[in-house]
């Protein structure tokens, strides 16, 4: 961690982010930031148009984040060229499964130098790629830089400003310093981590654990078979990521 005058010298330039997707954590994140720095300008992209205009004109995701308004300096386009132009980070918080379609389709409107901060957790179907692998296959270019956030986070607390510990995750040290610094503040808690692949397939098997956790609740198994699912699968989660190259303590 750096000194909190070395932080604030990190977001003194800092004028524009742009947000791809429009949805509940994509939007908290982007707000988190607006509320942070009353300065910055916050861009979501969108492709409904009733949505932004929803989003600019009462300051309400009415789709995702009704009972939470949106600063001032959060507002939406449904134009790539609009939301990228003069974007110092662009968030990517479109689901996975749609992000190669998505990212395809704007390559040509991406800089080769602007950093994507990806918060989409889950592996491609069609490919197992997690979003370390699918972004440059995407933008046809290895050296994009990018960082990945993950952690128990839920976007209504984010909104709520509930204290919250977010991983960040990056081959790009200096990068990942700057996402941590970006995103840093008396509510949030961001972890730095250059295991990327650990970060992202813990950040996606978790919630396949969630789900058989709560059929396991749902179906009155109990205490012993709760522990055992839970033990068992996150010895899953630590077989599986470390043989894909993954450290042990990130899954820790």
């Amino acid at each position: 961690w750096r000194t909190r005058e070395q932080a604030i010298d990190v977001k003194a330039g800092l004028q524009k982010v742009v947000v791809f997707g429009g949805g509940s954590f994509g939007t908290a994140m982007g707000a988190c930031l607006a509320r942070d720095n009353p300065w910055l300008q916050v861009t979501l992209l969108l492709r409904d148009p009733y949505l932004c205009k929803d989003i600019n004109h009462s300051h309400v995701n009415t789709r995702y984040l009704k009972d939470w308004k949106l600063p001032s300096n959060v507002t939406a386009t449904t134009s790539a060229a609009e939301a990228i132009t003069g974007a110092q980070y662009a968030i990517h918080a479109v689901p996975v499964q749609h992000s190669r379609a998505f990212l395809t389709g704007i390559k040509d409107l991406i800089p080769p130098n602007l950093p994507l901060i990806s918060v989409s957790k889950g592996l491609e179907v069609s490919s197992g790629q997690c979003m370390s692998e699918l972004i440059p296959s995407a933008l046809g270019r290895r050296n994009q830089p990018c960082a990945f956030l993950s952690g128990p986070s839920f976007a209504s607390e984010v909104m709520a400003g509930r204290p919250t510990g977010i991983v960040c995750a990056s081959k790009d040290s200096v990068l990942g310093t700057k996402v941590q610094q970006l995103f840093a503040s008396p509510a949030m808690r961001v972890n730095g981590s250059s295991d990327v692949i650990g970060v992202e397939i813990c950040g996606a098997l978790k919630n396949v654990l969630a789900i058989a956790a709560g059929i396991v609740e749902g179906l009155n198994l109990g205490h012993n078979a709760m522990a055992a699912l839970v033990a068992q699968g996150c010895a899953e989660i630590r077989w599986l990521a470390e043989k894909m190259g993954a450290k042990s303590a990130t899954i820790s």
